[in-house]
């Protein structure tokens, strides 16, 4: 394992606030005001079979903070998670020290900045941001972060679907490993009234300005993965610059192949694995469609991997 140190500067930089989130549209379960429909009543001889309500995300239902705690102190691993609870980011602008981390799972400012908490703790009004009372948890929220909404400046319910122990834990130096593998890295901010991974959104999304690729989001996702067509597991889709893949991935910056490359398409999205819900990254070197297949790598804990 390569180690890298990180070191601060004492210059400052201006992290832009986030304005306030659209309105969460009302879920399309709410119950209905019409009179209900009387039925007859079921024969004891044929019962009617009852139908389990679909969860609300891929990964299943929101689950609490305390939960998630729970699931990090005692089962640490990258399930994908989704929490429900209060979260917001401070209005105004934030001043951090210039700090590059050694890898997108190292939290530095402002990350201290962006919690989730059970409690709702009513209204910010202090020019400083308070911590949140406990159970609490702080959220790395990166550029490839997907934001059905956004995150608002005055805490409001949301739902964050991530994980902790992200596979790029390992960059970080080698005494921050373990606190790195208990950050909570956020793939997706979602409404909790009608979360959605908005596939035209997502395909639209493009993380660095400036890039003008060859490739379609629906071809390179159809090159990397084997979902169908049109499916609602895609987190981030987007073309980046080669020579900036390793600020995403940082075991591609071994590789040649990638970091040469005019653009290579960052692909996440969920599946399963030990039948546990998942986020797998894949990177594709951008090309005539025909060439795409080819170019496909895989990243793993362990390495980057042309598939």
């Amino acid at each position: 394992m390569r180690r890298r140190l990180v070191s601060p500067l004492l210059l400052a930089v201006a992290v832009a606030a986030c304005a306030p989130g659209p309105t969460p549209s009302s879920s399309p379960s709410a119950a209905s005001t019409s009179p209900p429909v009387t039925s007859p009543a079921p024969s004891a001889a044929s019962p009617s079979p009852s139908v389990a309500s679909p969860a609300l995300t891929w990964v299943g239902d929101p689950i609490t903070v305390a939960e998630a705690i729970q699931h990090r102190d005692t089962d640490l691993d990258d399930t994908e998670l989704a929490i429900e609870g209060y979260s917001w980011r401070p209005a105004g602008s934030v001043y951090c020290p210039l700090i590059l981390p050694a890898s997108p799972a190292m939290a530095v400012c402002p990350d201290n900045l962006a919690w989730i908490s059970d409690h709702d703790p009513g209204p910010q009004t202090g020019p400083d941001f308070v911590e949140p009372a406990q159970p609490a948890i702080e959220l790395l929220i990166r550029p490839d972060t997907y934001a059905q909404m956004v995150m608002p400046p005055q805490p409001g319910r949301v739902i964050t679907m991530g994980h902790f122990d992200d596979h790029r834990a390992v960059e970080c130096p080698a005494e921050q490993i373990d606190a790195c593998r208990r950050n909570f890295m956020v793939d997706a901010i979602l409404d909790p009234d009608a979360p959605a991974l908005d596939r035209s959104a997502i395909d639209g999304r493009r993380i660095q300005s400036g890039n003008a690729p060859v490739a379609t989001p629906e071809q390179a996702v159809a090159a990397a993965t084997s979902l169908p067509a049109g499916a609602d597991r895609i987190l981030v889709a987007s073309p980046v610059f080669g020579s900036l893949v390793g600020d995403y991935e940082p075991k591609a910056k071994a590789l040649p192949a990638l970091t040469n490359a005019k653009t290579v398409w960052l692909i996440r999205y969920l599946a399963r694995t030990d039948n546990l819900p998942v986020v797998k990254t894949a990177l594709v070197i951008d090309g005539p469609p025909d060439s795409l297949a080819g170019n496909v790598y895989a990243v793993t804990p362990e390495a980057v991997v042309k598939q």
